[in-house]
């Protein structure tokens, strides 16, 4: 091994500090309610855990590996919104030093290596963009690093065990975010320009491993008999939320939070111009445009959604940043104060990434998610007091919209297969089956948004008494519970 691969102890050191600081920063949001996609995710894992067959009987709108993450946090630290935000710290960490090592692999430099993880950590971080959260976008971070990895870091004799492997990990990415769609397309591509001289046989055998888990995904669904559930589920409703024009963050919202990130993305992109023989420039530049390709196609972009440009952005900013380092320390006159220069810039960089993402704001309140998920918690606790010590007619809760939060936290069921409230406005066949299990199924509670109830307004007043209030919520009970 040469003398420069060999990891030193100030990077294991480093490594150790920034886990160190992702456990303590991270801790302080592990109370954090769950909001519309983690609880959706939530509960989906929890039914999937008591054996219900996912998509078949319980609605979840995200690819299968989602379900499957959220049973495995709760298999490490039980059923509870502490499971997932202990897991999600675990899993950052893991994407911390995968991206550590990818770097690693890129510049066989400890200096680049530290880098890139630190802005990694600093703007993984980003509490605008839900970076504290358990979404898609942050889990699809890990497959999409690995599959880089593989594509680069190969041995001669083993290259197609390595696209095969790329093809296998894009396809997880896939399968944990539906917006890595197109990120497919960098490892097929790096591996025409750049694999060497067979490019066919490299494509072939990324293919085949991504074609043999979507396939093993296919027969999973085929042996449950799920695949229009799934179809209806991840593809139809997905699409459909494509087309609903939702007000989300924007490009220039991203920016302005993240604009070290954007000048390395531009100063990559010149890179690219001047020197197209550069494959990890290229392949780092292409992964940020294909990740945030699907973003564009969203007419309401959630913030979550650019978490998945994170890990490729930290390592352009980590180049550029040493080519400005190389840049100052080439000139005897700023030679002395290179050290002093970088440091005085991570400083100044990590003061406007807090500023820009108000840091101070949410620590002091101790609010890291929206007003309203504290609100559904809130309802879920009222329901968990009221039905101590008490007979439960029907275990089951009917909410609207859009809070499968509830059911998890107040560990009951949905009157219906769907938690999640938008198939009553996209698959409008079911939305009367939907309807007949609140007028005829009488569930045991339900929870609405004020002012959306009027047409049930009636019916609530025969069979419901108003349990709780909050300022964006209702709680009605069952008056025969």
């Amino acid at each position: 091994m040469a003398e420069k691969d060999r990891i030193k102890t100030a990077e294991l050191i480093f490594l150790i500090i920034l886990t160190a600081f992702i456990i303590l920063f991270r801790a302080q949001a592990a109370h954090m309610p769950l909001d519309v996609n983690e609880g959706s995710h939530a509960y989906a894992a929890a039914r999937v855990s008591q054996g219900v067959v996912p998509y078949k009987q319980v609605f979840e709108h995200a690819p299968p590996v989602m379900i499957y993450v959220y049973k495995a946090a709760f298999m490490f630290f039980g059923q509870s919104v502490e499971a997932v935000r202990n897991f999600t710290t675990m899993y950052v960490i893991a994407v911390m030093l995968s991206l550590f090592m990818l770097a690693r692999v890129l510049w066989r430099s400890a200096f680049v290596s530290m880098l890139a993880v630190f802005f990694y950590v600093l703007y993984q971080h980003s509490l605008i963009f839900q970076g504290m959260s358990a979404n898609a976008a942050i889990f699809a971070q890990l497959p999409v690093i690995l599959s880089i990895l593989f594509a680069i870091d190969r041995e001669k004799k083993y290259e197609a065990v390595s696209f095969c492997a790329s093809g296998f990990f894009a396809a997880t990415a896939l399968l944990t975010d539906i917006m890595t769609v197109f990120f497919a397309l960098v490892p097929i591509i790096y591996a025409l320009f750049y694999s060497g001289k067979k490019p066919l046989n490299s494509i072939a055998w990324f293919i085949a491993g991504y074609i043999a888990l979507l396939a093993s995904a296919a027969g999973w669904a085929f042996y449950n008999h799920a695949v229009y559930d799934i179809y209806t589920s991840v593809i139809s409703f997905n699409i459909a939320a494509l087309k609903t024009a939702v007000k989300g963050m924007t490009l220039g919202d991203f920016i302005a939070a993240n604009i070290v990130p954007f000048i390395a993305f531009l100063y990559a992109v010149w890179k690219a111009i001047r020197n197209n023989k550069d494959g990890n420039n290229f392949i780092l530049v292409f992964t940020a445009a294909a990740l945030y390709a699907a973003v564009f196609m969203a007419k309401g972009a959630q913030p979550h959604y650019y978490m998945a440009l994170i890990p490729a952005a930290a390592i352009l900013c980590a180049s550029m940043v040493f080519d400005m380092y190389a840049l100052l320390n080439s000139e005897k006159e700023a030679r002395p104060y290179a050290w002093i220069i970088l440091a005085m810039f991570l400083v100044l960089n990590t003061a406007v990434v807090s500023g820009a993402n108000r840091l101070g704001l949410f620590m002091k309140s101790g609010m890291y998610t929206d007003s309203r998920y504290y609100e559904q918690r809130a309802m879920a606790h009222t329901i968990i007091m009221s039905s101590e010590n008490k007979e439960i007619k029907e275990n089951f809760i009917f909410a609207w919209p859009d809070m499968p939060a509830v059911y998890f936290t107040a560990g009951v069921k949905a009157a219906t297969r769907y938690a999640y409230a938008y198939p009553l406005d996209v698959f409008t066949q079911d939305k009367q089956t939907v309807l007949d299990t609140l007028f005829q199924g009488r569930p045991s509670w339900v929870v609405m948004q004020r002012g959306t109830y009027s047409s049930y307004q009636a019916f609530l007043d025969n069979y419901y008494a108003k349990a709780a209030e909050t300022k964006n919520l209702v709680l009605y009970r069952n008056i025969l519970f």
